[in-house]
C-alpha cells in the first residue's frame, strides 16, 4: 500500500498544503515561523503534514483535540478539507475528509478507480477504509510514525503500560477478536452465572414455598378434621331438632283432630243481634213512657201547687176577713167592695172555693198515684223484657265466645302446623346441606389446591434441576474457552511466538544505534522476589556501559532505545498487518541524542530508506541538512502556514 500524496486545505496551522509523499527518500521537514522569529521553526505546521494524512484516514488527531472541529484552521474558521491518494496494486484510492465546509460539510468521502464508493453514513464509510488500509488507527500510528509520545494515540511503546502493550500487540497480530472471544466467554460466563443463580434462587424460593405450602397442608388438615368434628355436631344437633318438630306436629295434629266440632256462629250472632235488637226497642219504649210519665206527673205536680197556692191565698183571705182586716178593699174574685156585712158571704165563698179546691188536689194526688202505679207496672215489664233480651243476649254471646274460642285454637294449632311443618322442611334441607358440607369442607378446597401446587413445584423443582446441571456444564465448557481465550491462554502463547521476531529487530536496531552496547529483550513473564512467575509484558535492558533498567540510561540512550524500539514493532507491525506502507514518519528523532548518537540515528535512517519509498524526518537542527536527498519547508505567516 503506497500513499501517493496528500492535499491539504485549512487543517491545524496549515491554510494549504499539497505534498507528494511517495518516491522522496531520507527527506527532511522543516518549518520557518515568520510570525514569531523567537520560535526559530517551532509551531510551522511541521508535525501537521502526516498528522493531516492520519486525520484524513481515521477521522482522529494524533494529539489530544477533544473537539471535532478543533481540527478547522482559527484564522480561516472553515473550509477544512484533507485529500489523501493511495495505490494498493492497479487499484487508486482517493480519501476525502472535510470539516465545516461550505459545500461538503463534515463528509467523509470514499473513490476507488475513481467512482464513488462511500456507505450510507460516515461510519459506514469509515469501517470500508479502515478493511482497505488493513488495520485500525492505532497500529497504523505505530507503523509510520515515530513521535514524542504526547498522544493517546501515539504512545511510545516503552512506555506504555503492560496492559497497553498487550493491547496494542492483541491489535497487531489481529488477535482482538480472541480478546473480544474472551470478553464474550466472560460474559457468557456471567450471563451463565447469573442463570444459574437465578435458577438456584428460584429453586431455593420453591423449596421454601413448599416448605411453606406443607405447614398450610398440616393446618389445613387440622381445620379439616375441627370442621368436620363441627359439622358432626351440627348434623346431630339439626337432627335432635328435627325429631322434637316430627313430634311435636304429631301432637299438635292430634290435638287439632280431638278438639269439637264448631257450629255455624251465624245463627248465634243473628240471635244476638235479635236480642239486642229487642232490647234497644224495649229500652226505647220504657225510655219513652218513662217521659210521657214523667211529663204528666209534672203536669200534676204543677196543677197542684198552683191549686195549693190559690188554696194557701184563698187561706189567707179568709184569715184577712175574720180580723176585718179587708174591710173596704175590693174582692179579687167578684171585684165588689167588701163590707162588714158582705165579710161572712165573702168567707163562705171562699171556704168554697178551698173545699174545692181541696177536692182537686185529692183527685190529682189519686191521678198521681194511680199514673205512678201504671208507670211502674208497665216499667216493670219492659225491664223484665230488656232483662230477658239481656240474659239471651248474654247466653248466646257467651255461646259465640266458646266457639269463637275453640275456632282460635284450631287456627293457632293449623299455624302451628304449618309452622313445624315448614320448620320440618327447612331441617331436612339443613341436614342435605351439611351432608354436602361434609363432602366439601372449606379447607378441603385448599387443601387439595396446595397439594397440587406442591406437586407443581416439586416438578418444576425437577425441571431446574435439570436445567441447572446443563447450565453447570455449560459453565464448565465456557471457563474453558474464557481461560483459553484470556492473555494467560492463546493470547500469550501468540504473544510467546511473536516476541522472539520483536527481540530480533529490536537489538538489531540497537546494534546499529548503540553500537553494540545495548542489548534489549521483551519478556512475557516477570519473576518475583518469591521465586514465582508473573505474566507481565516488560522489556530488559543491559547496558555495558551504564544502568540496566530503561530508567537508568541517559535521555539520549534511552531515545536510542525508543527509536530501535519504534522501528521493530514497525518492522512487525507491517510484516502482520499485510500492508507494507511506503512511508515512515520520525518527529524529532534527534532530540537528546549527542554526537556520538547522532552517526548512529543517521546510519538507521539511511537504511531505512534504502528499504522504504520515503522516510520523513522533522527535525529543527539546519546542520543536519546535509544529511537528507529532499525537504519539505512549510512557512508560516499571519496565522497559517503553506509551502515555502
Amino acid at each position: 500500500m503506497e500513499i501517493q500524496s496528500v492535499g491539504i486545505r485549512n487543517f491545524l496551522i496549515i491554510g494549504e498544503v499539497d505534498a507528494i509523499l511517495s518516491g522522496r527518500g531520507l527527506t527532511r521537514i522543516a518549518g520557518e515561523n515568520l510570525d514569531d522569529t523567537t520560535s526559530s521553526s517551532n509551531g510551522s505546521g511541521k508535525s501537521c503534514v502526516l498528522e493531516a494524512v492520519y486525520w484524513c484516514l481515521f477521522g482522529d488527531t494524533l494529539r489530544n483535540i477533544r473537539s471535532a472541529d478543533g481540527v478547522v484552521n482559527n484564522t480561516v474558521k472553515k473550509d477544512c478539507s484533507v485529500v489523501v491518494q493511495m495505490t494498493d496494486g492497479d487499484t487508486k484510492y482517493q480519501v476525502e475528509r472535510y470539516r465545516k465546509h461550505t459545500k461538503k460539510k463534515n463528509n467523509l468521502y470514499l473513490y476507488i478507480n475513481g467512482v464513488d464508493s462511500r456507505g450510507k453514513d460516515n461510519r459506514e464509510t469509515q469501517e470500508f477504509i479502515e478493511s482497505v488500509i488493513g488495520m485500525d488507527k492505532i497500529s497504523f500510528a505505530n507503523s509510520i510514525i515515530f513521535g514524542q509520545g504526547h498522544s493517546k494515540n501515539l504512545k511510545r511503546f516503552s512506555e506504555m503500560s503492560d496492559a497497553e502493550k498487550k493491547s496494542t500487540m492483541e491489535k497487531v497480530l489481529n488477535i482482538e477478536a480472541f480478546a473480544r472471544a474472551h470478553e464474550h466467554s466472560k460474559k457468557a460466563l456471567s450471563g451463565l452465572s447469573s442463570e444459574v443463580d437465578i435458577l438456584s434462587r428460584e429453586r431455593n424460593n420453591h423449596l421454601n414455598r413448599i416448605e411453606d405450602l406443607t405447614q398450610s397442608i398440616t393446618d389445613c388438615k387440622r381445620r379439616i378434621a375441627d370442621g368436620e368434628r363441627e359439622l358432626l355436631q351440627k348434623k346431630k344437633t339439626v337432627a335432635e331438632e328435627l325429631k322434637y318438630c316430627i313430634e311435636t306436629l304429631s301432637s299438635e295434629k292430634k290435638a287439632l283432630s280431638d278438639m269439637p266440632e264448631t257450629k255455624d256462629v251465624s245463627d248465634i250472632e243473628d240471635r244476638i243481634s235479635q236480642c239486642e235488637e229487642l232490647e234497644r226497642s224495649e229500652k226505647i219504649k220504657r225510655d219513652s213512657l218513662t217521659k210521657r210519665y214523667r211529663e204528666r206527673r209534672d203536669e200534676i205536680i204543677g196543677l197542684k201547687g198552683r191549686i195549693d197556692g190559690v188554696v194557701g191565698s184563698f187561706k189567707a183571705r179568709v184569715a184577712a176577713l175574720s180580723d176585718g182586716s179587708d174591710a173596704g178593699e175590693h174582692c179579687n174574685h167578684c171585684g165588689s167592695v167588701i163590707t162588714v156585712d158582705s165579710i161572712e158571704s165573702h168567707k163562705d165563698y171562699l171556704e168554697f172555693e178551698i173545699a174545692d179546691n181541696l177536692r182537686s188536689v185529692k183527685s190529682l194526688s189519686e191521678k198521681l198515684e194511680s199514673l205512678s202505679k201504671s208507670y211502674e207496672s208497665r216499667k216493670e215489664k219492659l225491664e223484665t223484657s230488656m232483662r230477658a233480651a239481656r240474659d239471651l243476649s248474654k247466653q248466646f254471646t257467651s255461646e259465640l265466645i266458646y266457639q269463637n274460642k275453640i275456632e282460635s285454637k284450631k287456627q293457632s294449632l293449623k299455624s302451628r302446623i304449618d309452622t313445624y311443618a315448614q320448620e320440618i322442611d327447612f331441617l331436612k334441607n339443613r341436614i342435605a346441606e351439611l351432608e354436602e358440607e361434609t363432602e366439601e369442607v372449606p379447607w378441603k378446597g385448599v387443601l387439595r389446591s396446595h397439594e397440587r401446587e406442591v406437586d407443581t413445584l416439586r416438578e418444576k423443582i425437577k425441571s431446574l434441576d435439570s436445567e441447572i446441571e446443563q447450565k453447570s456444564e455449560e459453565i464448565n465448557y465456557v471457563k474453558f474457552w474464557v481461560n483459553g481465550f484470556s492473555r494467560k491462554g492463546i493470547r500469550s502463547f501468540m504473544l510467546d511466538k511473536v516476541v522472539p521476531y520483536i527481540n530480533e529487530r529490536l537489538n538489531h536496531y540497537l546494534t546499529i544505534l548503540t553500537d553494540g552496547g545495548i542489548i534489549a529483550r521483551f519478556n512475557t513473564v516477570k519473576q518475583l522476589s518469591s521465586g514465582e512467575y508473573r505474566e507481565d509484558f516488560n522489556l530488559e535492558i543491559k547496558n555495558k556501559k551504564a544502568s540496566e533498567t530503561y530508567e537508568g540510561n541517559s535521555g539520549g540512550e534511552r531515545r536510542r532505545v525508543d527509536l530501535a524500539v519504534a522501528l521493530a514493532f514497525n518492522d512487525f507491525i507491517s510484516s502482520r498487518s499485510g500492508k507494507r506502507f511506503n512511508i515512515l514518519l520520525l518527529d524529532e528523532v534527534f532530540e537528546g541524542v549527542d554526537a556520538e548518537g547522532l552517526y548512529y540515528v543517521i546510519k538507521v535512517l539511511e537504511d531505512l530508506a534504502r528499504r522504504k519509498s520515503s522516510v520523513f524526518v522533522i527535525t529543527h537542527r539546519d546542520e543536519l541538512k546535509s544529511y537528507f536527498n529532499d525537504e519539505i519547508v512549510l512557512q508560516r505567516k499571519d496565522g497559517m502556514s503553506i509551502s515555502a
